[in-house]
């Protein structure tokens, strides 16, 4: 599958009922127009490869970053 057109987006989500949360937050990937390759396969070894996106580093490093974004300037309304 080759994807043309594609974004994520990150909504709240708790933890205790979504798996595919961390920190009470999801990344969604939302694609908006692909083209199927079907004479392309994925090798064996990159399907054993994969991981879970929260798995991911730089997705955790953003996930808490946009936390931290969120929580802060809640704070800064509030304290108005």
């Amino acid at each position: 599958m080759y994807l043309n057109k594609w974004r994520m987006e990150t909504i709240s989500a708790p933890s205790s009922e979504c798996y595919n949360s961390h920190q009470n937050i999801t990344v969604v990937l939302i694609i908006e127009h692909f083209k199927v390759i079907s004479h392309e396969r994925p090798r064996d070894i990159d399907l054993k490869r994969a991981k879970g996106l929260f798995e991911d580093d730089e997705i955790k490093n953003y996930v808490k970053a946009m936390r931290k974004d969120f929580i802060t300037s809640m704070l800064e309304c509030s304290s108005k």
